[in-house]
């Protein structure tokens, strides 16, 4: 047990104390005048610093002022750990962040892709397909609304595609008239008869040969599927432009060769039609 005279100016007490300290003042109203001396001394020893602390801290001026980290925004952050100076700009400033990280790496972030795509191939097609069949309406509409938005760009870039790759299409388009005679004829019937401002119907050719049982009009023959003379073609009885219709009512069965014979003449003109003798 130990022992020790407050410390408290006017008071003479002893203090019993044991190693664990020694405490400044034999009481509460003793320890209390002590902690208000020991601020007195340390305000005093520490004036001048306290009073530009404070000066600076009015001012604003205890803090480092940086600029907003995004382009063409001038504003000042004060304080913080933030780079941005708002939510704005935090956006853009993340946007920009990722895109430039994405450009750094981007060789490596193609080969994990083309890597990951080859080898779930299989299942990222399966899930397509199904996901066309569940939002098949919903995937309409979103891409009507989207040509729509957007149809003068599609127009310009359908320009521009066939201007570089001219010799391409045209070569494509005349494998395919070959290997689509029948439907190549039927769309340029359909477009002659829009252009004459004529009436417009769809015929088919199987519904022209079930009601003429595989007969030619003009030479009462049986027409022949794969000949190119006597395969049956789809012949207008009133050419369109002598002010025919494209329509069941004016539609024909015919050998191709019949339809080249007969031209754009009447059936009153031709002697060697069947139904003039």
């Amino acid at each position: 047990m130990r022992s020790r005279v407050c410390i408290i100016k006017d008071c003479h007490n002893l203090i019993y104390y044991i190693n664990r300290g020694r405490p400044a003042g034999c009481s509460d109203t003793c320890k209390k005048e002590n902690r208000k001396n020991t601020n007195i001394k340390y305000r005093q020893i520490n004036n001048d610093y306290r009073r530009n602390y404070n000066r600076k801290y009015r001012n604003g001026t205890h803090l480092k002022a940086r600029r907003c980290l995004v382009d063409d925004c001038h504003n000042l952050i004060i304080g913080g750990t933030v780079k941005t100076c708002g939510s704005v700009c935090n956006n853009t400033y993340q946007k920009e962040r990722f895109h430039n990280a994405y450009k750094k790496n981007r060789k490596v972030r193609l080969e994990e892709q083309k890597q990951w795509y080859f080898k779930n191939s299989e299942s990222r097609r399966n899930y397509n397909k199904q996901y066309r069949i569940d939002n098949s309406e919903y995937l309409q509409k979103s891409n009507k609304r989207w040509r729509q938005d957007n149809n003068e760009i599609l127009k310009q870039k359908r320009r521009q595609y066939y201007v570089e790759n001219a010799d391409e299409i045209k070569e494509r388009q005349r494998q395919w008239g070959k290997k689509n005679l029948e439907t190549k004829r039927k769309n340029n019937q359909r477009r002659r008869a829009l252009e004459l401002n004529a009436y417009v119907e769809d015929v088919k050719l199987t519904v022209l040969r079930d009601m003429y049982e595989d007969i030619c009009y003009l030479c009462n023959q049986k027409v022949i599927v794969g000949d190119a003379r006597l395969r049956p073609v789809h012949e207008h009885i009133i050419p369109l432009s002598r002010g025919g219709e494209h329509s069941y009512a004016n539609a024909g069965l015919a050998h191709a060769s019949c339809n080249s014979r007969k031209q754009d003449k009447l059936l009153e003109g031709l002697d060697w039609y069947v139904g003039s003798k």
